[in-house]
């Protein structure tokens, strides 16, 4: 902020007034000297008075000559007054500079503690609108605790209540032991009647174990007719087949859900009656399903469960699915080459499902839908690894859905020695997913199932 207007105003007239001043006196001297030497009243042309004119003209020369001393000494002054002028204008000039800038820093300091009130106004509003929320808070606190007391004296009159209402109860029991009391003596009465009784139903009772006998042959009978119709060892019973068995699409549904990723396996136990191929069989198993990744359009996991099936123990893999296919009549509108991009997981076998270890994997298939081919690779997610080629196969139709089946290649050094199939089927409209499956035996295990593998991938822009 400047100093204002009016008064740097009244500062410069001072310091100009002071100088104009000082100014005036000198040109009036020298004013007054001009006036001296042109007046008409110094000079006398009178011949008689020639003696006094040369008097009155050295008189007149000694006069310029005092005027000139004198306007020189006043010349000198005035010099002297207007630096002194100009001196104090200029310290005045500094004083104002010097006040401008206090003022400017005593108004800097107002604006700091302007904005000091303005938060401490909001912290004093905040702390008003907290102490309001306090007080409500306490008030309603109070009414509930009022609320609660209230609720304690009428349970105390209730419990009075039923002390008084118990007191009547047992009264009325000790009256009914009195009676009871009766009751017995009368009953051990009836009890010594109810003895001959029985001697007689004693001769009914070995006719009837005679009987038994007889009911225990036909039984035999029926258990032999049972065991010709129950199976009791499903020898060759597929893990899938089981799994269809054993699970409805609803439950298979809740295990699988579209468009996540499950970081873990989960357990759980079933166990009840299956129906397999018409034969009803006992199961009491544990299941495991291992982590599973899915797109909106189709979900894949694999299962495992160990227990006992009909009595015996029993250890399967098995891949679930979940999703739509796509109509076979679509493989027509389809064309051009296709990426896939997808998640899946191996399953290692083991004795158990909780022992089996598993590997996460990445998977990319190329379809091929003007030459009707697919062919596609899986790489360790965490190893970023290569495990597997999936060869080239056919794209065909099947039941109402375009599905492909080919061979494996393992790679490296773990899965060289892996052979096997995969096999999967398209999802949703216009093929926008697949899902499927990998089965591998390692040759140096005498050919038993090694690894089980389930993916989904989506169809890439």
């Amino acid at each position: 902020m400047q100093f204002p207007l009016k008064t740097l105003t009244l500062a410069v007239f001072v310091a100009l007034g002071m100088t104009a001043c000082g100014s005036s006196s000198g040109g009036n001297g020298n004013a007054a000297v001009d006036r001296g030497d042109n007046s008409p009243n110094n000079t006398n042309t009178t011949p008689n008075n020639k003696p006094q004119d040369n008097q009155s003209g050295q008189n007149n020369q000694g006069s310029q000559n005092n005027q000139g001393s004198q306007n020189n000494q006043g010349s000198q002054n005035n010099q002297g007054l207007l630096q002194q002028q100009e001196a104090h204008k200029a310290e005045l000039e500094a004083q104002a500079t010097e006040w401008q800038s206090k003022l400017n820093g005593v108004q800097q300091e107002l604006k700091n503690k302007e904005a000091q009130v303005s938060d401490l106004t909001t912290k004093v509003h905040g702390l008003e609108t907290l102490a309001t929320n306090l007080e409500k808070q306490a008030k309603d606190t109070a009414a509930k605790s009022q609320a609660e007391i209230d609720k304690a004296n009428a349970d105390a009159l209730a419990a009075r209540a039923n002390a008084d209402a118990l007191r009547i109860q047992l009264d009325n029991a000790n009256q009914q032991v009195t009676d009871l009391t009766k009751q017995l003596s009368d009953t051990e009465a009836e009890v010594r009647l109810l003895e001959q009784q029985r001697n007689a139903l004693g001769k009914k009772v070995d006719e009837l174990e005679q009987n038994s006998v007889e009911l225990k042959k036909q039984i035999g009978a029926l258990q032999t007719q049972i065991d010709q119709i129950y199976d009791p060892k499903p020898i060759g019973l597929a893990g899938e087949d089981l799994l269809n068995a054993v699970f409805t699409a609803k439950e298979i549904e809740s295990m699988l859900i579209f468009d996540i990723v499950s970081p873990i396996r989960y357990n759980f136990h079933k166990i009840g009656l299956v129906i397999v191929d018409g034969v009803t069989l006992p199961i009491d198993m544990q299941y495991t399903v291992f982590p599973y990744t899915s797109n909106p359009h189709a979900a894949a996991a694999v299962m495992g469960a160990s227990g006992k099936l009909n009595g015996d123990d029993y250890v399967y893999y098995s891949p679930l699915f979940r999703g739509t296919p796509t109509p076979a009549s679509d493989l027509a509108t389809l064309s051009g080459t296709v990426t896939y991009n997808g998640k899946g997981t191996l399953v290692e076998r083991g004795s158990a499902p909780h022992n089996a270890t598993y590997t996460p994997f990445s998977v990319t298939l190329s379809a091929d839908f003007n030459n009707k081919t697919i062919e596609g690779k899986i790489r360790n997610d965490l190893s970023k690894k290569l495990m597997m080629l999936l060869d080239n196969a056919p794209i065909q139709t099947s039941k109402d859905a375009i599905t492909f089946n080919g061979t494996i290649t393992g790679q490296g050094l773990y899965y060289e020695n892996h052979i096997g199939d995969y096999q999967g089927t398209f999802m949703g409209e216009g093929a926008k997913a697949l899902a499927g499956e990998i089965q591998t035996i390692d040759k140096n295990k005498l050919g038993k199932i090694a690894t089980t593998s389930a993916f989904v991938a989506e169809k890439q822009p």
